[in-house]
């Protein structure tokens, strides 16, 4: 295949990147009932004291219950329970909310107690990025969690996420790349690496990422989407059909594929 031709099969995708992010890590509700059974024991035996009922919101914010979850910190905060994880606690509930005011004004109150708190650096940096549109704020908070902690898998796989939307394909590999084995971020991590590849033209790395992303989460269609694509720009046409097919079936639009694949669409068109 041409070089233009790889080009324009690569820019397909940059109209459809799967804006896959980390916000929280996600633990069924099973768990969650039980750390709700543990803080409320706590609370009951404890009732004048904040820490129970801070966790016990955190529990029930994480089971949607934001009314009980905001209950609880009010009286967290009655009782002098304002601490840094409070205030971080119900930021994430206003964010689940939708009250991105409020969320900020959170996260602010936790970094102003704790300057080096990374968790709430790295919600803050998806604030500003997902509800605020204000990627240089983003990536300063992103970038000031790392440094806190550098082993910080959502700041690190929200960074390289928003480094594939700029199209920054090197920085996006470089940090997708830190986190490709979390047991919490791999699979998106995979997917968003293989994207990047895809982009910068390197059909190969791209089809490794997605073949184990393939593994690992057999029934995304972005997965299958985007190998289509790989596999196309790798002159292998009978694997970018099949999974063209794999890609439709879950969901997925492939019709600008299937016309390149089907010869309806001529290097000189845009796909």
């Amino acid at each position: 295949m041409s070089d233009s031709a790889t080009n324009r099969l690569a820019a397909m995708v940059l109209a459809a990147v799967v804006a896959v992010y980390a916000v929280l890590a996600h633990v069924r509700n099973r768990v969650w009932q039980s750390e709700l059974a543990l803080w409320t024991d706590v609370v009951n035996k404890a009732p004048n004291k904040p820490r129970g009922y801070v966790n016990r919101g955190g529990a029930y914010s994480a089971m949607g219950e934001f009314e009980k979850a905001a209950a609880d910190y009010a009286r967290a905060e009655e009782l002098g329970g304002a601490s840094p994880k409070l205030y971080y606690n119900r930021g994430l509930m206003f964010g689940k909310q939708g009250k991105r005011e409020d969320a900020l004004a959170d996260f602010d109150r936790a970094l102003e107690i704790d300057a080096r708190y990374a968790d709430a650096y790295a919600n803050r940096g998806f604030l500003f990025e997902s509800a605020y549109d204000d990627t240089d704020r983003a990536l300063a908070d992103y970038a000031k969690a790392l440094d806190i902690d550098p082993s910080h898998g959502m700041a690190r796989f929200n960074r390289g996420t928003l480094h594939l939307k700029q199209q920054e394909w090197d920085l996006a590999v470089n940090d997708l790349s830190r986190v490709v084995d979390s047991p919490t971020h791999g699979p998106d991590a995979r997917l968003n690496r293989g994207i990047a590849y895809v982009r910068s033209g390197d059909a190969m790395s791209a089809i490794g990422d997605l073949d184990r992303a393939a593994e690992l989460t057999p029934d995304r269609g972005p997965v299958f989407y985007y190998r289509s694509i790989a596999r196309l720009m790798a002159g292998d046409r009978n694997g970018a059909r099949a999974d063209a097919g794999t890609a439709k079936r879950l969901g997925e639009d492939v019709s600008k594929v299937e016309q390149l694949l089907d010869g309806r669409q001529t290097e000189r068109e845009d796909p």
